[in-house]
């Protein structure tokens, strides 16, 4: 069976679908999968062993400049609907990702129903519809959206961890080692610090990643600090500002970032795509919850620790703060004041137990 798999973006997203992807490969033996996703998450796809073929998708080119950028659109929908699929399988549950499985010409489209899906109105562009708790882990309803639409039966209980294959891992950690003159073998271990991420709220604060950038460094380790946009690299160079052994990661390729996270000793992430990465990649990650639920979309992995702030209006998912009062740690205000929780102290124990191995209990 020929199976089109829409899920553009975004990274975590994506690496939540992994599991999902090796259900299926297991329970249907003919089954080829092509993965169609958002063009600048290509290389993310291409890290699962088991899709057989990614296609690229300027969706957000379009939505963005529809006259420029129109010709390369219509183009890639032309392509798609050539391929001729037996089925679409729409595991985003957008009214962008409903669409653009329509757009495909495939007479089987299978998604989320109104009510399960993020955005109901997607449903209307589905042959067939499948109901799914909300209240799950972001992996395990994507794993039980697949196994209601392609019809096998899902093994329970889910388990909580899912590491990339090795073999994928490594394939694209030898593509992308050309393509970059970023020195990831300094001859000393290293953490990765991920701090960036769309939603002002996820932020953990710069004064607490000074604090732990200094402590890393005084137990031996460099720290590499990635920064993709102007505002990610003014709050790098302020966590780095007081610190010494550090390296900022200014505009390094995604590909490239995977392979640096791939090596690390550890990664410290807010609530972003590329810590769910590292996790999945095995490597011992620290995941900084505060107005977003963990229990919903909290970093898997092996050796994983979630830290969920214990705060009385946490998790708000909004992407503002809007508690009223304040929180001070030595004399400065905690901004958002859920984050007073999970001090720099609280997250450096943390990232030790997952160093010994001890497991997450997700």
């Amino acid at each position: 069976m020929r199976l089109l798999l829409v899920k553009m973006s975004s990274m975590g997203d994506l690496v939540h679908t992994f599991p999902a992807i090796d259900d299926a490969l297991r329970a249907i033996e003919d089954l080829e999968i092509t993965w169609l996703v958002e063009e600048d998450f290509v290389d993310i796809a291409h890290t699962h062993a088991g899709v057989k073929t990614v296609l690229p998708i300027c969706f957000r080119r379009f939505l963005a400049k529809p006259l420029s950028n129109r010709a390369a659109f219509f183009s890639q929908i032309r392509a798609l609907r050539a391929m001729r699929f037996d089925q679409v399988l729409d595991a985003q549950g957008l009214i962008k990702s409903g669409f653009i499985s329509r757009l495909s010409g495939c007479a089987i489209r299978n998604g989320l129903d109104s009510n399960s899906a993020r955005e109901g109105l997607a449903a209307l562009f589905y042959t067939h519809v499948h109901t799914v708790s909300r209240a799950e882990h972001a992996i395990d309803r994507t794993r039980r959206l697949f196994a209601s639409a392609l019809h096998y039966p899902l093994p329970e209980p889910l388990p909580g961890t899912h590491a990339i294959p090795a073999v994928s891992a490594e394939s694209v950690l030898c593509a992308t080692s050309a393509e970059s003159t970023v020195n990831v073998d300094t001859g000393k271990p290293y953490a990765v610090f991920l701090h960036g991420t769309t939603w002002q709220n996820k932020r953990w604060p710069v004064t607490f990643w000074q604090e732990l950038a200094s402590t890393s460094i005084q137990a031996g380790y460099t720290v590499k600090i990635p920064a993709g946009n102007p505002e990610e690299l003014s709050r790098a160079e302020r966590i780095t500002s007081d610190t010494g052994d550090c390296q900022i990661l200014d505009r390094v390729p995604l590909a490239r970032l995977v392979q640096i996270c791939a090596r690390a000793s550890f990664v410290v992430s807010v609530d972003t795509g590329l810590g769910h990465l590292a996790g999945a990649l095995g490597v011992p990650v620290v995941g900084l919850y505060g107005p977003t639920n963990s229990v919903l979309t909290g970093i898997r992995g092996t050796r994983v620790k979630n830290l969920q702030a214990d705060f009385a209006c946490a998790p708000c998912m909004q992407r503002k703060c809007a508690y009223a009062g304040e929180v001070h740690r030595n004399g400065q205000a905690v901004i958002p004041a859920c984050f007073s929780m999970l001090t720099p102290e609280v997250v450096w124990h943390e990232v030790q137990r997952c160093l010994e191995g001890v497991p997450e209990e997700c």
